[in-house]
């Protein structure tokens, strides 16, 4: 049987009847515009809900030809195209539910245009089956707008017959999104006056049977006897649906942002409910033709809105369909296992849509180059449902094999959660992977919160549900999760994940690097155990009221100080212009290079736990660092990494204003070592500072009080740069001070000079480690 695509024909129509009207400006309503050789002829016949329709095309018909099926109303029931000159064809198609009584008009579109009328009519005399269901509306605040409702309903009434019907009834006023005016694909804007977006971005209402969310528009749900229909407001959703394939994160849908453009943005919303490859290939079609009616400087303006779709729909094709899991239920315990024959065939899906895309997109010089940035999926969604809370997924050797032959990720589509797994090459499989999820909820999220209030002496604000997530090989993988927002940044706040092992252990900051837009946010990294995402800062009185010339240093502060890199010289003051000693500057980098903020309280005071993995360092003898100093262990956990080394021998000048050229060289070492670290070349070459060419430190180096913290003033690149005071460098420093400078990580004076003997401050030094953490740390794993 032959799928209707209603978005095919609505954005291919004005097209096909542009393109395919004959000369003379023949209409179609004259039936038989013939054109030269043998004409097309065609029968239809209607047999109580089902069309047939044969015949043979024209014989100087183009390739394909359209056929498109309309009713009373102009609704348009069914479009396909057909083999053309002088082709056979053949189809039977199930009429829609919402098909109007009266005359029906079927129409070949070749080079002449040929149409058929039939009449539909309803059966008078079959008696109407009842459906007993019932509906319940619950808005802000848990406030019931509609108790329980028992109705019946006509077999074939859908979720959105049942609402408007009971709405109606009770004069409750509504209001219902419907782009085409067809009844078809609408969602749900308002009820009783309460709007989507009302309380937010994420705000709006959304709709379960029997306590699941189906994953289709209102009106495509058909009710049973029996089915128990409830609308609630949300503040995690905005479509009515529960989501689309656009939405962020959200019903289980792939994680893209959707275009502004509405030609897109319905391609997107279609997709979510596309099922198989030749549905897949028709949406993207429709859209690409749609596209094309725009100028070609327009159409430039969505390249990154279409990059986005075609990874939509390309994972789509390798969507594993929630009917075909194994699923073992107990509880709340749902487990899903991908066997090695369904991994086949999921990705022969889709290579289909890939071939498909290459094809439609041969000769677009425009698009065709977005298809080589393809990354291949193997999605694993799960479905909502109040009942289950915990989800595990089982994949055999043989389907890992296969996928990490096939260099292809796998991506896991919980409730409010995708997890994005890649497997690391060169590791040998002899076992299955077993990935375990588990999504506390409100009230256990709320007492975890409440017990952790006493340990740091702040109010935590969750900006996500708290997960556990666990994988029996995590030496074999890498991942990247991205989770939705449910709570707000807070002004001077930064987006950190905290984890623990177990329940009942205290909370701690992570390693897994964090970033946050205004709707998600996304980790980096392989975390077992619970974590959840906090919006966290610290509020430093003096930080609040730098003058206008200093503000560049709030973010990085706030960033830092909440990441535990930096701390206060009280809890309520940083004190900027404090000049930094090498012994402090160590200690921040240290926090940095070895991860030991994922050691930290959450206020930046170093755990029993952490110092410990310090303190094993054997010391460093240093005449001048005293064993029970509160930077011994860092010092020697430094010079032992090979990134920090001392004055001379048996100096380290650890209360000594660290210097500009002195810190350059620590950056450039530290991020050798971490280059080192994740398999990459080294970050500085044999002939820069390193621990075994340089072994002892004459200066240090600082940060330019007038640069920008931002984000965007760092570089990836390593250009050659320039100072007015270039023969001042030291040379066993200049190596290391044109990697600093190239990479955005210290920047020069406002008169061109570099200054490499000057000290740093506070504040120069918290924005330069900013810079340096987003360079390594964030901005390289983005573009892993």
């Amino acid at each position: 049987m032959i799928r209707f695509n209603k978005w095919v024909v609505l954005l291919l129509l004005p097209l096909l009847l542009l393109g395919f009207q004959p000369a003379g400006g023949a209409q179609a309503a004259s039936f038989e515009q013939t054109a030269p050789g043998k004409p097309a002829s065609f029968e239809v016949k209607l047999n109580k809900e089902t069309l047939t329709i044969w015949g043979e095309t024209g014989a100087l018909d183009p390739q394909r030809v359209p056929l498109l099926v309309k009713d009373e109303k102009g609704q348009i029931l069914y479009f396909t195209e057909v083999a053309g000159g002088g082709g056979a064809f053949q189809l039977s198609i199930e009429l829609p539910r919402w098909t109007a009584e009266g005359t029906a008009v079927a129409t070949l579109y070749g080079e002449g245009i040929y149409s058929k009328e039939f009449e539909i009519k309803e059966e008078s005399s079959k008696p109407q089956k009842k459906l007993e269901v019932s509906l319940r509306v619950v808005g802000e605040d848990s406030e019931e707008l509609v108790a329980r409702t028992q109705q019946s309903m006509s077999k074939g009434s859908s979720v959105y017959d049942l609402l408007t019907t009971v709405l109606t009834q009770k004069k409750i006023d509504y209001e219902v999104i419907d782009p085409e005016e067809d009844r078809r694909d609408v969602y749900i804007k308002s009820i009783d006056g309460l709007t989507e977006f009302e309380h937010g971005p994420g705000s709006g209402w959304v709709y379960k049977v029997n306590g699941k969310s189906p994953q289709m528009p209102v009106d495509r749900y058909l009710l049973e006897t029996g089915d128990k229909v409830e609308f609630l407001y949300t503040m995690d959703f905005g479509k009515s649906e529960g989501a689309t394939g656009g939405s962020d994160v959200g019903g289980n849908r792939l994680v893209y942002k959707t275009s502004d453009e509405s030609i897109i943005s319905r391609a997107f919303n279609a997709l979510a409910f596309a099922d198989g490859h030749e549905e897949i290939l028709h949406i993207a079609n429709t859209m690409f033709w749609d596209l094309a009616s725009m100028e070609d400087s327009e159409r430039g303006d969505y390249t990154e809105d279409v990059a986005q779709f075609l990874q939509a729909a390309y994972e789509q094709g390798a969507a594993l369909e929630k009917k075909e899991y194994d699923k073992t239920a107990s509880g709340n315990f749902l487990m899903v296992e991908l066997s090695s024959l369904e991994t086949k065939e999921l990705i022969e899906e889709q290579e289909k849509v890939r071939e498909g895309l290459e094809e439609m997109l041969e000769s677009s010089k425009l698009y065709k180059h977005l298809l080589q940035d393809l990354k291949p999926y193997v999605v694993i969604p799960f479905e909502e449902s109040d009942d289950v809370k915990k989800w595990q997924v089982v994949i055999s050797a043989d389907s890992l094999k296969r996928m990490q032959e096939q260099g292809i990720h796998l991506a896991i589509l919980g409730p409010k959660l995708r997890s994005e797994w890649t497997l690391k090459q060169g590791i040998e499989i002899d076992k299955s992977l077993s990935i375990y999820y588990r999504l506390y909820d409100d009230k256990e999220q709320t007492a975890q919160l409440e017990a952790w209030q006493p340990t740091t002496g702040d109010t935590p604000v969750p900006l996500t549900p708290t997960y556990h997530v666990e994988v029996d090989h995590p030496e074999w993988v890498t991942t990247r999760t991205y989770v939705p927002l449910t709570g707000a940044l807070m002004d001077q706040a930064w987006p950190i994940t905290f984890t623990r092992s177990k329940e009942g252990e205290a909370w701690h900051p992570a390693t897994v690097k964090s970033q946050a837009d205004e709707s998600r946010v996304v980790l980096d990294g392989t975390t077992s155990g619970d974590f959840v995402v906090i919006s966290h800062a610290h509020s430093f009185g003096d930080v609040i009221m730098l003058p206008e010339e200093m503000k560049w240093a709030q973010e990085p502060i706030a960033v830092m100080s909440a990441l535990g890199i930096v701390k206060g010289m009280t809890s309520d003051s940083f004190e900027v212009s404090k000049a930094v000693t090498r012994a402090e500057m160590v200690a921040m980098l240290s926090r940095i290079v070895s991860g030991e903020n994922g050691g930290t309280d959450g206020l930046g005071k170093a755990t029993a736990a952490s110092l410990a993995t310090t303190q094993s360092v054997k010391p460093i003898a240093f005449t001048d660092v005293p064993s029970n100093s509160w930077y011994a262990p860092y010092v020697a956990q430094a010079v032992k990494s090979g990134w920090a080394s001392g004055r001379n021998a048996n100096t380290f000048a650890p209360n000594q204003t660290i210097k500009r050229a002195e810190f350059a060289v620590m950056l450039a070492r530290a991020y050798e070592v971490q280059q080192k670290a994740v398999n990459s070349a080294p970050g500085v070459s044999a002939s820069t500072a390193t621990a075994s060419s340089v072994a002892t430190e004459s200066s240090s180096a600082t940060v330019d009080s007038t640069a920008t913290a931002t984000s965007s003033s760092t570089s990836a690149s390593t250009k050659p740069t320039s100072f007015t005071d270039e023969a001042l460098i030291p040379s066993w420093s200049k190596q290391a001070v044109t990697l600093a400078a190239s990479r955005g990580w210290l920047k020069g004076r406002v008169d061109g000079s570099f200054d490499p003997a000057a000290g740093m401050n506070r504040a120069e030094a918290t924005a330069a480690l900013y810079r340096y953490y987003l360079d390594v740390f964030i901005h390289s794993t983005n573009n892993h």
